[in-house]
């Protein structure tokens, strides 16, 4: 239960702590007090995103801070998986800087917004006046009968199943979408394989017939130059050898008479020996050298189909001719390894479907046998609610297709009138009616729920009289196993709270500012008396407030 609230420097407050106790609340004002800010104190404190209009100082920053009683709660495992220290009273706080930026904290422990509406989910529901709008949508109204099933653990089991189902289809729609790419050019890049591959093409088979090209190109100047060096080196009257022998013949003779010319002497013995093997070198090229007309066209026929496949495939290297060829080769491997992932992804598709199927069903059973419960509890409450001839069924259909919240579609049908027809909770209800309908709902959803705290935001709207006597008595009846808060503008639900919270603009100063206090029994009775609409309380106003606040 929420203990205490310590608000500062939020809207209209510029510094306010205010306790609660255990049963009902009642919150009272004239409109535009400022009631409204006090819910929203504690929905930023149950994880709402903060604005940064919020300071009532704009040089300061907002801090509110709430501490609720988590003993008897079983939230020790909560607090160990978030790395938070468990405390009987548990203290949450929200900081607002000037620069709207916020930070949350549970037990001084910096959290994030996930964390604070995990924690504040198990510790209060806020019903606003917005939610009341709400009951006549499918979400509202599914959601209503999963609480009242309990099929919180089986409806995230389900979800898990189906989102992991979708995500399978959705990848494999895609893998078979670049499947169907790929198959539309499969044809072309086997052929483009095919070809390349015929081809035979390497860089060493390229750059081997490169040069023989060049070679037999000029085969005529190549063999004369041949020719000539062998010539000169070894034929003629004078070749190179023979002159190097006689030098160093005569150097030799001397070599006994001085070191440096034995040395030179040396070295001209093995320049010799080296121009002898390149004269044989040469000689064997010569042989070599022998032009073939075949051969160059074999050659530049070679040739050509390497420059043809390679201006095909937009290439200047045979590198890159080679590298596009992978890139082919890779394709086709690709689309092999793609149809066996859309097997297996098929097979896995239609595992994740019957899982989500079995469980689409446990969830209807449990909603169809809740049905018929929950219509039986809630027209016994609206009939305490003044409302005994009102028809409440709920329609339950299963649809074709699967959503994350599975495949039933649900209606809440009502009609206020003896042997009317029912219709569609929106298009028959009052805004009186459709308040009472929600506080049943509320209130057998609570009996089922640990929820140790529950907000309600002037859940009388449109109502009076006995009515609101009645509502009165059941949200007493509620408080007493929890925490109610209730906003109110009616006297009769006024007088069932345990403590009476008093809200006010003072509008004396610069700037408003709106206060809260805690009323003792007299000063209910002046309030009470003031709600009854006697605005100079008369004496027979405080004894019909005296006599509400007996009952």
């Amino acid at each position: 239960m929420l203990k205490s609230l310590h608000i500062r420097n939020y809207i209209l407050i510029r510094e306010l702590e205010i306790s609660f106790s255990d049963g009902l609340n009642v919150i009272t004002g004239e409109t535009g007090a400022g009631k409204s800010i006090l819910l929203g104190a504690i929905a930023l404190l149950a994880g709402k995103r903060a604005e940064s209009d919020v300071l009532f100082d704009t040089d300061k920053k907002c801090v509110l801070e709430g501490h609720f009683n988590c003993k008897n709660l079983n939230l020790e495992s909560f607090f160990e998986e978030n790395e938070l220290d468990f405390e009987n009273t548990g203290i949450i706080r929200r900081e607002i800087g000037t620069n709207g930026k916020s930070r949350a904290f549970i037990n001084d422990t910096p959290v994030n917004l996930s964390v604070l509406k995990a924690f504040s989910e198990r510790m209060l529901n806020i019903h606003s006046q917005h939610e009341s709008l709400l009951i006549a949508g499918s979400v509202f109204q599914l959601n209503t009968i999963d609480s009242f099933a309990g099929n919180q653990e089986l409806l995230q089991q389900y979800k898990d199943r189906y989102h992991f189902w979708q995500k399978i289809s959705k990848e494999l729609a895609t893998l078979k979408d670049e499947n169907q790419r790929i198959n539309s050019d499969l044809d072309y890049y086997n052929f483009l394989f095919e070809e390349l591959e015929a081809a035979n093409i390497s860089k060493e088979d390229y750059e081997e017939l490169d040069q023989e090209h060049k070679w037999l190109l000029n085969a005529g100047k190549i063999n004369e130059a041949l020719s000539m060096s062998v010539f000169e080196l070894t034929e003629s009257e004078q070749d190179i050898l023979s002159r190097l022998k006689r030098i160093e013949q005569e150097l030799s003779s001397c070599g006994d008479f001085h070191d440096e010319i034995k040395e030179l002497s040396e070295r001209i013995s093995q320049a010799q020996i080296e121009i002898s093997d390149i004269a044989d070198s040469l000689q064997s090229l010569a042989s070599k050298s022998d032009f073939s007309e075949a051969r160059l066209t074999e050659v530049s026929e070679r040739l050509d189909e390497y420059n043809r496949l390679m201006h095909k495939h937009k290439v200047n290297e045979i590198e890159d001719l080679i590298e596009a060829k992978i890139k082919i080769e890779g394709h086709l491997t690709a689309s092999t390894d793609l149809d066996e992932k859309i097997a297996r992804l098929e097979a896995e598709k239609a595992a994740g479907y019957e899982k989500v199927k079995a469980e689409a069903e446990k969830l209807h059973q449990k909603r169809k046998s809740a049905s018929s419960q929950f219509e039986k509890e809630l027209k016994n409450i609206i009939a305490e609610l003044g409302m005994p001839d009102a028809e409440f069924l709920i329609e339950l259909a299963e649809s074709d297709e699967y959503s994350a919240d599975g495949k039933d579609k649900l209606r809440f049908l009502f009609n206020a009138n003896k042997g009317g027809k029912v219709q569609a909770l929106s298009q028959v209800a009052s805004g009186g009616e459709i308040s009472r309908v929600m506080l049943a709902i509320k209130s057998m959803i609570a009996e089922r729920r640990i929820l140790p705290t529950i907000i309600f935001d002037e859940i009388d709207s449109g109502v009076s009289g006995k009515m609101a006597a009645k509502m009165g008595n059941i949200l007493k009846r509620m408080a007493s196993s929890r925490q109610i808060l209730a906003v109110t503008h009616l006297p009769q639900i006024a007088a069932r709270g345990l403590k009476h919270i008093h809200v006010i603009k003072d509008n004396l100063g610069q700037k408003a500012l709106t206060q809260m206090l805690i009323l003792n029994e007299a000063e209910r009775i002046e309030e009470i008396a003031k709600m009854l609409g006697d605005e100079n309380t008369s004496e027979n106003a405080r004894e019909m407030a005296k006599e509400l606040l007996r009952d």
